[in-house]
C-alpha cells in the first residue's frame, strides 16, 4: 500500500471509530443507497478471484485498487476487516462477529460504520468515476466488489444497498480445505503471516461450512432476480454457458469475444477434484446441502 493510501486509510479508520461510538449511542439505522452493485460472495479459495476477473471481462468495474492476485476491491475489504476487528473477530474465527450480527442493534451499528465514506471523494480511490454518478457526468457504469468476508457481512451490505445483486460461488469443501492448507504452508515457509486454522484441514473444512451455511441463510430471502448461485466445478466444466448465464443475470449483453476472453482465464490445472476426508457434523450438513461428498 502506498504511503498516501496508508495515511488516508488510517485517517478513515479513526473516523470510522468515531462513527462506531456515535452509532452505539443513538442506534440509528444506516441510510439505504440507490446504487445496485454486483456483490460476489463465497468462501476463501472458492474461485471468487477468478469470477471477479471474469466479471471485469464482461464489463463490470470491480475496483481499480485491488489486492494482488485476489481481485479484492480494497475499499470493501478494509470495511469488512474493520467490522471484524470491532467485534474482535477474524476471517478465520468469525463467531463473535456472527453473534453480534444477529443482534439488531449491532447490525445497525455495523451498517453505519461500513457505509461511512461511501459516495465521497475518498471512494474514488477504489471505484472508477463512471461508477459514481455523483462525481461523473457519464452514465453510471455497472460495478461491483468481491471479498470473501462479504459472505458473512452480507446482511450489512444489503442494508446499505437494498437493490444489490449477489453472486454466490460455491466450491467443494474438501478442495477448499486443501487449498487453504497449501496456501498457509507456503506462507509459513516464506515467513509470512498465516492462519493456523488453515493448517488443519479438518478445521478448514469446518470454517468452509460456516461460510457456506451463512451464505445460504443470508441469501434465502433474496428474490430470484437478485441472487445467482454458481458452482466452481460447473464453471470449470462449462465456462461459456455459465458466463452467458451470469451476463444475463447482471444485465450485460456480452459478445462472443468477451465470453471467450473470460473463459480463457480458466487453467486446465485447476480442473481437479480433491479426495474426501472425515468431517464434523456441521461440515457434513453443508456438504450434503450442496450434494458434495
Amino acid at each position: 500500500m502506498r504511503l498516501g493510501n496508508r495515511l488516508a486509510f488510517r485517517h478513515r479508520y479513526y473516523r470510522a471509530l468515531k462513527i462506531f461510538e456515535q452509532a452505539i449511542a443513538d442506534g440509528e439505522p444506516v441510510s439505504p443507497r440507490s446504487e445496485r452493485p454486483i456483490i460476489v460472495i463465497g468462501m476463501h479459495r472458492s474461485g471468487t478471484s477468478l469470477l471477479a476477473s471474469q466479471l471485469e471481462d464482461l464489463g463490470v468495474a470491480m475496483g481499480k485498487w485491488q489486492g494482488e492476485k485476489t481481485s479484492e476491491a480494497m475499499f470493501f475489504r478494509h470495511r469488512n476487516q474493520l467490522l471484524f476487528s470491532l467485534a474482535r473477530a477474524r476471517w478465520d474465527n468469525p463467531d463473535v462477529f456472527l453473534r453480534a450480527l444477529d443482534n439488531p442493534h449491532w447490525r445497525r451499528v455495523f451498517g453505519r460504520v461500513a457505509a461511512c465514506d461511501l459516495g465521497t471523494l475518498y471512494t474514488l480511490n477504489f471505484l472508477p468515476p463512471k461508477a459514481l454518478g455523483r462525481f461523473a457526468p457519464a452514465p453510471k457504469q455497472l460495478w461491483g466488489f468481491k471479498d470473501p468476508r462479504t459472505t458473512l457481512t452480507l446482511p450489512v451490505w444489503c442494508d446499505i444497498f437494498p437493490d444489490a445483486k449477489v453472486i454466490n460461488m460455491v466450491r467443494d469443501g474438501n478442495a477448499v480445505a486443501s487449498s487453504l492448507y497449501r496456501r498457509s504452508k507456503k506462507q509459513l515457509q516464506d515467513g509470512s503471516p498465516t492462519s493456523l486454522v488453515s493448517l488443519d484441514t479438518s478445521m478448514g473444512l469446518s470454517l468452509w461450512a460456516e461460510y457456506v451455511l451463512n451464505a445460504h441463510k443470508n441469501c434465502a430471502s433474496l428474490p430470484q432476480d437478485r441472487y445467482f448461485e454458481i458452482r466452481y466445478e460447473t464453471l470449470l466444466r462449462e465456462p461459456e454457458a455459465q458466463l452467458r448465464g451470469i451476463a444475463e443475470f447482471i444485465g450485460v449483453n456480452a459478445d462472443a469475444n468477451q465470453v471467450d476472453k473470460a473463459a480463457s482465464r480458466i487453467e486446465c490445472s485447476k480442473r481437479s477434484i480433491e479426495p474426501s476426508r472425515p468431517v464434523c457434523a456441521k461440515a457434513q450438513s453443508a456438504l450434503e446441502l450442496y450434494n458434495y461428498r
